[in-house]
């Protein structure tokens, strides 16, 4: 059925029934967004564990220049670079 078929259905029928057909619609649409909203919830809580430090003037300014401090080149890199990289250090990567 296409949606052209379903909206003329939908159409023809008392106004009481599309009520609670939408009402239906409304209620699944908010159960799945609960259940999004949990889920991302969850996986942020995981993202941000222990606690927030306050950014200053001089971290964004730090961030923002693009500048790495010697202890950065030694840090070695997470999940977030190809696999033959992970758990190389920046320094390693730079002198290879």
């Amino acid at each position: 059925m296409t949606r052209a078929e379903i909206e003329q259905e939908f159409l023809v029928l008392p106004e009481a029934e599309r009520s609670a057909l939408l009402q239906d619609v409304a209620a699944g649409e908010a159960g799945r967004l609960q259940a999004l909203k949990q889920a991302v919830e969850a996986e942020m809580a995981r993202w941000f564990e222990g606690p927030a430090e306050p950014m200053t003037e001089a971290d964004w300014q730090h961030i923002l220049s693009g500048k790495r401090t010697e202890a950065e080149f030694d840090r070695p890199l997470g999940l977030g670079v190809p696999p033959e990289w992970t758990g190389k250090t920046l320094r390693e990567l730079r002198d290879s």
